[in-house]
């Protein structure tokens, strides 16, 4: 698989993005859970957040001189409680989780054009690994979608939305495949291609509207 390598490294140009992973991150809902506001250390930069009400005040530098607040909106849940999220210092945008790169500030995923390691798959890759995602889903049910069994207390429609969303994906993987193909051998491997890769899902029922 190194030609692929090349072709979206050299032809594509591509310029690959940090992963998520890589940074200290923050998560309002760890710090704000069940009514609770607990601080935190970033290690080891020494930065230090306190939670509020309303706010995170992080404080950083090697006396402690320096300091900012990121607004925390709070929102009702449908069933009692509440959700805490932060708004992104930059784009202000509600966000559950910020990052932190060095010598920053914390800032959301698409401030800091971070990806998530499936965001880094190539599309044929990335549509199987979704595929089986829901397949490993209805066989921890107790089912099997490859031998269309249905796991014993999963409701009819529940499971046919699950075969239909798999299905979906296992047909943008060939999809993919057959554009991969396309940019890579030229058009002149249409005539070995199989119809069933220019499958569409005009429906789409696992999809709410």
């Amino acid at each position: 698989m190194n030609h692929w390598g090349w072709y979206w490294k050299i032809k594509q140009k591509h310029v690959s993005r940090v992963l998520c992973s890589k940074l200290p991150m923050i998560d309002s809902f760890k710090f704000y859970s069940n009514g609770t506001m607990t601080g935190f250390t970033v290690e080891p930069l020494k930065v230090i957040a306190e939670p509020k009400s309303d706010c995170l005040i992080v404080t950083y530098g090697k006396r402690k001189e320096h300091s900012y607040t990121i607004p925390v909106d709070k929102l009702p849940c449908n069933y009692g409680g509440f959700r805490y999220f932060f708004k992104c210092p930059l784009c202000q945008k509600r966000m559950r989780f910020l990052y932190f790169p060095q010598q920053s500030v914390f800032l959301c995923r698409k401030c800091l054009n971070l990806s998530y390691p499936s965001q880094k798959l190539r599309p044929t890759l990335r549509y199987q690994q979704m595929s089986q995602k829901v397949k490993n889903l209805v066989k921890a049910k107790g089912g099997d979608l490859d031998l269309s069994q249905k796991p014993p207390k999963m409701r009819n429609d529940t499971y046919q939305k699950l075969r239909s969303k798999q299905f979906y994906y296992e047909s943008k993987s060939h999809q993919a495949l057959n554009k991969e193909l396309r940019e890579w051998y030229s058009p002149k491997i249409d005539q070995y291609l199989d119809e069933y890769f220019d499958y569409v899902d005009e429906n789409k029922v696992w999809r709410k509207k």
